[in-house]
């Protein structure tokens, strides 16, 4: 009797972990990584390898208790991608390298964020923007940062 009943809790367990696998729902699916970007969360949803080495993705500004992540959801306007960010921090240095894509005229200043055509800044909105865990799209310039 214990012998079959072993057996069949283990038979119960191998075809819950069956289901669970061939499910075809992704628990990434359900995450929401812009939670933290607006406000005072500082957070951003930029790619990153592992252990934080590179986290490549979206500037608004330099300056400010704001630009500490890098990102802030309430932007119209972004500078350029960096590469390097911390996420939730309090620190709006990092020594960052922008990279900023560009066609015509070089641009050296970075304009006003209600003006973004005065200097290199780029205009962008949240309906062609995207982003799930480790991919971020913005097609302001039609680029996208990602973890390969």
């Amino acid at each position: 009797m214990k012998k079959n009943l072993n057996y069949n809790f283990f038979v119960l367990f191998v075809c819950l972990c069956c289901t669970l696998v061939w499910s075809q729902e992704q628990i990434t699916d359900k995450v929401n990584v812009f939670i933290g970007t607006g406000g005072h969360g500082h957070t951003f949803p930029h790619a990153m390898v592992p252990f934080g080495a590179v986290a490549a993705g979206p500037d608004w500004a330099t300056l400010g208790w704001d630009a500490a992540g890098g990102y802030h959801y309430d932007a119209t306007s972004l500078l350029g991608f960096s590469q390097v960010h911390l996420s939730g921090t309090g620190l709006t240095e990092t020594g960052d390298l922008l990279l900023v894509p560009t066609v015509g005229k070089i641009q050296v200043e970075p304009g006003k964020h209600e003006d973004p055509d005065s200097g290199y800044r780029s205009r962008f909105s949240h309906e062609d923007e995207s982003a799930r865990p480790g991919i971020i799209k913005c097609d302001c310039w039609t680029i996208t940062s990602m973890r390969k």
